[in-house]
């Protein structure tokens, strides 16, 4: 019998990201995986790690994040659904990082990219621009 412990990141609701960034901001950091489809603007404290090369990026992203000052305490994930990149990147995530960020709060962004845009796309505050696509 295995007693590895298998760790799966929860959901958070857009209400409640909402909440927790308009508290104070610098306490969220958001990890846009999406690849192909990273168009029509990005969240607020967004930072965009494409999941087609995710895990050789693994360990920057998690260096990154731990040199942030503040060291954010929710890492919110997502792709365009949040269906399978943005759970399999923060399940990744949250595996190896376990170590160096053990107060973080890892989740995935419900109805990912999609219904974020939908509710907010006339929001300049809840949409930015993407900025520098091609780097």
């Amino acid at each position: 019998m295995s007693t590895q412990k298998h760790i799966t990141p929860g959901y958070i609701e857009q209400d409640e990201l909402i909440s927790l960034l308009d508290k104070n901001p610098l306490d969220v950091i958001i990890v846009d995986v999406r690849d192909e489809d990273y168009e029509n603007g990005r969240l607020p404290r967004s930072i965009h790690y494409p999941s087609d090369t995710f895990l050789l990026n693994l360990n920057d992203l998690i260096t990154e994040i731990a040199n942030m000052k503040p060291i954010p305490t929710h890492i919110v994930f997502h792709c365009y659904l949040s269906q399978r990149r943005g759970p399999k990147s923060a399940k990744y995530f949250l595996e190896l990082s376990s170590s160096r960020l053990p107060h973080c709060v890892v989740s995935i962004l419900k109805g990912g990219w999609e219904e974020w845009y939908i509710r907010f796309h006339g929001d300049q505050s809840k949409v930015k621009p993407i900025e520098n696509k091609d780097e």
